[in-house]
């Protein structure tokens, strides 16, 4: 999913729909395509990673890949995961708990 969230470019996956299956999307390499594709840079965008689960305090499943050092931001900030949650046409309260 691509979209705009105040005034930044938003691009989300559906990761994985079994938490503990290993696999998955294989970053960063489906960044890199997806950007190629759209002829954009990799720092033009934020990119997330959004497993259908949320942990025991409510909060999604949903990671920030930084391309620029090759790292992942855990903790998304709670608006925008909901946001991108939503987006992909998930409930957030009835999203299954990752335990």
């Amino acid at each position: 999913m691509d979209f705009e969230l105040n005034g930044v470019r938003i691009v989300a996956f559906l990761d994985s729909d079994q938490p503990t299956q290993p696999g998955g999307i294989m970053w960063p390499q489906v960044a890199e395509s997806y950007a190629a594709e759209q002829g954009i840079g990799m720092s033009d965008v934020r990119w997330y990673s959004v497993q259908p689960y949320r942990f025991a305090n409510g909060r999604p499943n949903v990671n920030e890949y930084r391309p620029n050092g090759q790292t992942w931001k855990f903790e998304t900030n709670l608006n925008t995961a909901a946001e991108i949650v939503r987006r992909l046409g998930l409930d957030l309260d009835s999203l299954p708990l990752d335990i």
